[in-house]
């Protein structure tokens, strides 16, 4: 009887949809009358929605609006910081929690790597600062910002990493900087 009774509830969502709408939430209003939905269901409360075995409307009304209100609450708990504004870098995360003398060694570590890749060619260098920067973008963006094709970008950043993988130097460096 319970699945009769949600059918016929559901059965208005459009209207639950608009009038969700109309509380202001923007394109929340479809995920909060899914939430409607599962409070009637979690909380046994679909036979308060009816009244002489009509639907009540005024209740969905006042469950739909506490969603809302609850839906309201929860986002101005949570504060919201645009990526663009912040100013952490990959290194800054690898290194968050070391101590000054491993900050050193890693500097040195990546000051040795692009000396390495400046002599192998300087290209792969200047791919490898591209790559390894804050804001780096995806091989597939490096294409096009430079009209260098995608697969030569892949193979030259497979090429960077086998000659850093292959750098038994950097590889005892790198192990004992990662404890």
């Amino acid at each position: 009887m319970g699945k009769d009774k949600l059918t016929e509830i559901a059965s208005h969502h459009d209207k639950w949809v608009r009038t969700v709408e109309g509380f202001g939430v923007g394109y929340y209003a479809e995920d909060i009358v899914q939430e409607m939905y599962m409070t009637l269901v979690r909380t046994n409360s679909i036979d308060k929605a009816f009244r002489d075995g009509k639907l009540y409307v005024g209740f969905i009304y006042i469950c739909l609006r506490n969603a809302c209100v609850n839906y309201n609450v929860k986002k101005s708990r949570v504060q919201k910081v645009d990526i663009d504004e912040t100013n952490v870098t990959r290194d800054d995360i690898i290194l968050e929690g070391r101590t000054t003398e491993q900050k050193i060694e890693f500097e040195e570590l990546s000051n040795e790597i692009r000396e390495t890749l400046r002599n192998e060619h300087w290209y792969y260098e200047k791919v490898y600062d591209i790559y390894t920067s804050p804001d780096a973008p995806s091989y597939r963006q490096m294409a096009r910002d430079t009209t260098i094709s995608f697969m030569t970008i892949y193979g030259d950043m497979k090429k960077i990493k086998h000659l850093i993988k292959s750098n038994k130097k950097f590889e005892t460096k790198w192990k004992k900087n990662q404890e």
